[in-house]
């Protein structure tokens, strides 16, 4: 499902979504300087269903599995 569409249906529970594997993501590559508190998080998610509203869910998931498998360079933080 696109962001755009899971807008329109309900935009709580694909925050909730994104927010829950974000922190799981976090805690994985142990970014804690890149988020530092839960409000930076829901930022962090905020921006990515603003910026990003032509990406499907499962291609942001999908993104974050591959960070935490390692397949991209973080360089010391992950924004």
């Amino acid at each position: 499902m696109v962001i755009q569409s899971a807008k329109a249906v309900g935009l709580t529970p694909t925050r909730m979504l994104l927010l829950s594997q974000l922190e799981k993501l976090t805690r994985s590559v142990n970014a804690t300087r890149s988020f530092q508190t839960e409000s930076d998080l829901q930022d962090a998610v905020d921006d990515i269903i603003e910026i990003f509203p032509s990406l499907k869910i499962e291609e942001i998931l999908l993104c974050f599995k591959h960070i935490r498998q390692g397949k991209y360079e973080l360089f010391g933080n992950l924004t």
